[in-house]
């Protein structure tokens, strides 16, 4: 049975990362043989959806021999600080220093990330600040301006509902502009983190990535047999036939929910056993 140990590591003069390690059964202090994998989180609203599945991800993984950290990132969660103090850079620094914490256990590290996690995670690889031999995308964002346009549009139907006045996305991107930030569902989004998302674009980093380690892209939804559906829109043939592509990246439709979309708590018991058998090379 695995345990688990909750800590905060000093990530910055600013702020503390708080992280939980879930220990394989019969783990001794020091070094270690076995495997660690990083959790890095999504963004927002969407990192509250994922915590249960990251939960009990990290016990399913424990439990089956791998050591694996779960962590905040500055500025949200249990980590110290708010939202409007930090920068993209400083969550890609947040990845480094709970890397450099793994290490003390393990040389092995693999990641596991969700949705923006994604983005930010293979920034963290190609700038050198953490390495790994693989990498496992849940629901990857393909481009960070998804996900800003979505925040944007969060802001209008927030404005809508609240003072039934209609407001243009061109106001919303004025404002932002104006005030130096944006709120969205609650959440303070500063310009410089608005802007810097909006330029990430995954497959213009996608070969680099896979030089320098193995890619599982697990897209979950409603797939039939045969259909294609599931694979990288941004992609060209030539990425996914490329003698890198088809040696490094492995996508995987799974026929599982979107957790990290409903309102409810909600788990993806397939993408979970999917995710297992990647990580214990079964």
């Amino acid at each position: 049975m695995y345990t688990t140990e909750y800590q905060y590591i000093q990530a910055s003069q600013k702020s503390q990362i708080f992280l939980a390690h879930y220990l394989p059964a019969g783990h001794k202090t020091g070094p270690d043989k076995a495997k660690a994998i990083i959790l890095v989180p999504p963004f927002a609203e969407e990192m509250n959806r994922s915590k249960r599945m990251y939960v009990l991800c990290a016990r399913l993984l424990a439990n089956a021999g791998l050591h694996v950290i779960c962590f905040d990132y500055s500025g949200t969660g249990d980590s110290s600080g708010e939202w409007g103090q930090f920068s993209y850079q400083d969550w890609v620094n947040d990845l480094k220093t709970v890397h450099d914490y793994a290490l003390k256990t393990t040389s092995d590290i693999d990641f596991i990330a969700l949705r923006f996690g994604a983005l930010l995670l293979t920034d963290a690889i190609l700038g050198k600040f953490v390495s790994a031999n693989k990498c496992i995308f849940w629901d990857p964002l393909e481009s960070g301006d998804v996900l800003t346009r979505q925040l944007v549009r969060i802001k209008i139907a927030a404005a809508m509902a609240d003072n039934s006045k209609k407001i243009t996305s061109q106001e919303v991107m004025q404002s932002i502009h104006d005030g130096g930030h944006l709120e969205s569902a609650g959440y303070y989004i500063t310009q410089s983190m608005f802007d810097e998302i909006s330029t990430k674009k995954l497959a213009d980093n996608i070969s680099n990535l896979l030089a320098v380690a193995s890619v599982h892209w697990m897209t979950s939804g409603k797939f039939k047999a045969g259909e294609n559906k599931w694979l990288a829109n941004s992609f060209k043939s030539d990425d996914l036939n490329s003698d890198l592509a088809k040696k490094s990246l492995n996508m995987h439709p799974v026929n599982d929910v979107k957790f990290w979309m409903q309102q409810e708590v909600t788990i993806s018991p397939k993408l979970l056993q999917l995710t297992k058998r990647v990580c214990v090379n079964e």
